[in-house]
């Protein structure tokens, strides 16, 4: 506990130092507030012993276990309403169910306490989907005139997943703050091995090019580390959570269970490799055939891993499974090239989320991969993507 109050600590004095005198008094105080209570909570909520000690709190009156969503929502109300909002007003009003709807969906399996199934892989694609389609009336900002890394219903979102499987569900899926130099290391050696391929990719098909270096200025420093802590927080921490943490363990824990992954693999190659045809196919590029073929690459890596058990069953076959989807979810860029290098950094991400068993790693790769091009001084000439 210690530990997340000094990293709280920090990170709002670095948040502090990004927006200070670029908004109201006002503003930065209610921003203060709420970040130090929702920041606290993000690296608390997932803790092996919090969890705990919540579940056995709620094991003495099951009613207790929406206490804590309901704290969420009146958290994002109070927001709302201090910015100059309506939270009873168009979308905002679906902010409420979203954060209540983790909760009381997992809450029937909190009494069973049954396996892993297709309930639990569903209930969060369920959620997933309208919270990444709902673009919401209320500014929530973090502060309300922006420039800071992050907004309060995407946390508030984090924190309700994250209660509604850890607490509720009673499923670990490491979302727990860990300093670990293995951990680590393994990151940084898998972001390199990765942006070399884009590398060797990028020159070879003339997608990238080098820029170079501008002057070194606080002000480009300091909008390079919002524009990085943007990407970790706002992005790769909530697409990580749910899918390595969430599908991507589930997928393998069912998998597991059901002891037959060359079963899984076959629905999984049948159904992924139509997707990624017609993902290819429905994107004006010369390179349409390219998910398709980075798709059968991976199930067939999975392949093989799996028969020479690299790893418990299903390990592999669910990191596959998973990659190729995340690569499908990009489709929305228009690049068919893209969304198979997509599917090729999820299977990078995966892999580190398999070998730390901790969200943060598998989201530390994700946005050092986002920010490669700032790091490397270089572009991806998107054009030449299409």
């Amino acid at each position: 506990m210690k530990k997340n109050v000094i990293l709280t600590l920090l990170l709002c004095g670095l948040f502090l130092l990004i927006v200070w005198g670029k908004t109201s008094a006002f503003s930065l105080v209610v921003a203060s507030l709420y970040f130090l209570l929702l920041y606290f909570g993000l690296f608390s909520i997932g803790e092996a012993k919090v969890a705990r000690q919540l579940s056995v709190w709620i094991e003495k009156d099951t009613l207790r276990a929406i206490y804590f969503p309901m704290l969420l929502v009146a958290l994002f109300c109070s927001y709302v309403l201090l910015g100059g909002g309506n939270p009873f007003k168009g979308t905002t009003l679906l902010m409420p169910f979203l954060i209540l709807f983790p909760t009381l969906y997992f809450l029937p399996q909190y009494a069973r306490r049954s396996s892993i199934g297709w309930y639990d892989f569903f209930g969060v694609l369920l959620y997933f989907i309208p919270l990444t389609l709902v673009e919401l009336n209320a500014n929530t900002n973090l502060p309300f005139e922006g420039g800071g890394f992050d907004s309060v219903s995407r946390t508030l979102a984090i924190l309700a997943v994250v209660y509604g499987i850890v607490v509720i569900r009673r499923l670990d899926v490491g979302f727990e703050v860990v300093f670990k130099f293995s951990y680590l290391r393994t990151t940084i050696v898998m972001w390199l091995l990765f942006f070399g391929i884009i590398l060797v990719l990028g020159y070879t098909q003339g997608f990238v090019k080098y820029m170079g270096y501008g002057p070194i200025t606080f002000a480009g420093c300091a909008a390079n580390v919002r524009t990085f802590l943007a990407s970790f927080f706002h992005t790769a921490l909530f697409e990580e959570l749910f899918f390595r943490g969430l599908l991507q363990n589930i997928l393998e824990k069912r998998i597991r269970q059901a002891g037959n992954w060359k079963r899984f693999l076959a629905f999984g190659t049948v159904g992924l490799a139509f997707l990624s045809l017609v993902a290819g196919y429905t994107l004006k590029s010369s390179l349409r055939w390219s998910p398709l073929v980075m798709a059968v690459l991976l199930l067939a890596a999975a392949y093989y891993l799996e028969s020479k058990q690299k790893a418990a069953v299903g390990t592999y076959a669910s990191l596959a499974i998973i990659s190729i989807l995340f690569g499908l979810a990009h489709h929305h860029v228009g690049s068919s090239l893209y969304l198979a290098l997509a599917s090729l950094a999820g299977w990078f991400y995966g892999y580190v989320y398999l070998k730390t068993r901790n969200v943060f790693y598998a989201a530390l790769i994700h946005a050092l991969v986002g920010n490669s091009t700032i790091i490397f001084g270089i572009e991806l000439v998107k054009q030449a993507m299409s």
